[in-house]
């Protein structure tokens, strides 16, 4: 049972099914306690990790946009800290808001395509880099797939299945969201344009 609640919230949580055979069901037993066991992050690539820290420090208009594998990931305080050392603002997909406060300067707001905010959909369609964290791209959260990214896409994500499936893809990293914030975090801190907004 340890090892199902810890599959069920690494990677990308969801449920796990736990079959039990009946005679272990109506079997008797003795208690021996429960050890909890703690999900495994996935860790970036140190390279991909410098590679991305490298164009989005040189980028001109780089945004960040976000799903809700940042918040799975209890990672928003970390995503604050990247996106306020690169003076990039972040916008979200559905599953993704709430990652960033609506009041913070560098909020920009639903970009899900036709579904979205006019300003957050033009951030990124005006963007040169797109870092997208924590993101499958889905039909929903993209506005059925109408989210323009023309800029070079940087996308992280722990399952490598859903890397250029329904965006290309210029540079993949599989990680855990945290993680890679955390390693990217320590690679730009103190090199980037600090104090930037939206509206900047």
């Amino acid at each position: 049972m340890a090892r199902a609640f810890r599959v069920a919230r690494e990677g990308r949580p969801g449920p796990v099914y736990v079959e039990l055979p009946r005679d272990v069901i109506e079997s008797e037993t003795e208690w021996i306690g429960y050890v909890r066991e703690e999900p495994t992050r996935i860790k970036p690539d140190p390279g991909l990790v410098d590679a991305a820290a490298k164009e989005l420090l040189n980028a001109e208009r780089p945004v960040i946009y976000v799903g809700g594998g940042v918040i799975a990931a209890n990672a928003s305080d970390a995503l604050i800290k990247v996106a306020e050392e690169l003076g990039a603002p972040v916008v979200t997909s559905v599953m993704g808001k709430g990652a960033i406060p609506f009041d913070h300067p560098l909020h920009g707001g639903l970009a899900a395509g036709y579904f979205g905010d006019t300003v957050a959909v033009k951030l990124v369609e005006n963007a040169d880099v797109v870092l997208a964290i924590g993101t499958r791209f889905s039909e929903l959260g993209t506005g059925m797939w109408s989210l323009p990214i023309r800029g070079r896409l940087i996308h992280v994500n722990v399952d490598p299945n859903d890397m250029g499936r329904n965006y290309k893809t210029d540079m993949a990293i599989v990680s855990d969201a945290l993680e890679f914030l955390n390693a990217l975090y320590d690679r730009v801190r103190g090199r980037g344009r600090a104090g930037i907004g939206v509206l900047s």
